[in-house]
C-alpha cells in the first residue's frame, strides 16, 4: 500500500524508512520513482533490486545485513553508465570479504562516487582491505596505476587491531587523500 500511494504521488525526492517495522519492501522493485534521489532503508529485513530508481544519488541502508546478494545489487547500480551514486552508506550490514570485492570491482570504473562507508562491519578482513586498495592504488603497473580509481575521496572501513589491516588503511587513507587534494583538477 505504501509503495503504491508513492507511486501515485510520482514526485517523491527523499524516501525514509527507518526502524519502522517494515519487513520486505520488494514492491519497490516495480515502482517508478523517477525523481527520487534520497533512499534510507534502516532494518528492513529484504531489501529489493533498485537498478531502476537512475536519479538515486545517496543511499543509506544502515543496520540491514544485505550481505553479497544486496552487495551485488549496488555494484549493477555502480556499473550503469550514468551512475548518480554519490554517497553510500552500508554500515553494519555483513558485507564481508566478498561483498568488499564485488563493491570494489564495481568501483573499478565508476566516476560518481565519493563515499563509501563499511564503518560497523568487521567481517571485512585483510582480504577485503587487499581490493580497496588495489582499487584506490594499484601499483602493478604504470598503467593500472594511473587507472586506478580518482573519484573516491571517503573510504570509510572498520577499525582493525591486526598490523598488516592498519598498514593497508595507511596506503588506502593516502591515495584517498590524493583524490581529494586533485578534485580540482
Amino acid at each position: 500500500m505504501l509503495v503504491e500511494a508513492l507511486h501515485v504521488r510520482g514526485s517523491i525526492e527523499n524516501l525514509y524508512l527507518y526502524s519502522c517495522s517494515i519487513d520486505d519492501i520488494a514492491a519497490l522493485e516495480q515502482c517508478a520513482l523517477p525523481h527520487l534521489q534520497l533512499l534510507n532503508l534502516n532494518s528492513i529485513q529484504s531489501i529489493p533490486s533498485l537498478e531502476n530508481h537512475t536519479n538515486l544519488e545517496y543511499l543509506y541502508l544502515c543496520g540491514n545485513k544485505i550481505g553479497r546478494v544486496g552487495c551485488q545489487s549496488i555494484a549493477k547500480m555502480l556499473e550503469k553508465d550514468g551512475s548518480r551514486l554519490n554517497y553510500i552508506d552500508l554500515d553494519s550490514n555483513n558485507v564481508g570479504d566478498e561483498g568488499a570485492e564485488i563493491l570494489a570491482d564495481a568501483l573499478k570504473c565508476n566516476t560518481s562516487l565519493q563515499t563509501l562507508d563499511l564503518q560497523g562491519d568487521n567481517d571485512i578482513t585483510e582480504k577485503g582491505y587487499r581490493e580497496f586498495l588495489k582499487l584506490v592504488n594499484d601499483v602493478s603497473s604504470i598503467e593500472r596505476t594511473y587507472y586506478s580509481n580518482h573519484t573516491l575521496k571517503y573510504l570509510m572501513l572498520p577499525e582493525s587491531a591486526n598490523e598488516a589491516i592498519q598498514e593497508m588503511t595507511k596506503h588506502i587513507n593516502c591515495a584517498i587523500s590524493v583524490n581529494k587534494r586533485s578534485e580540482g583538477n
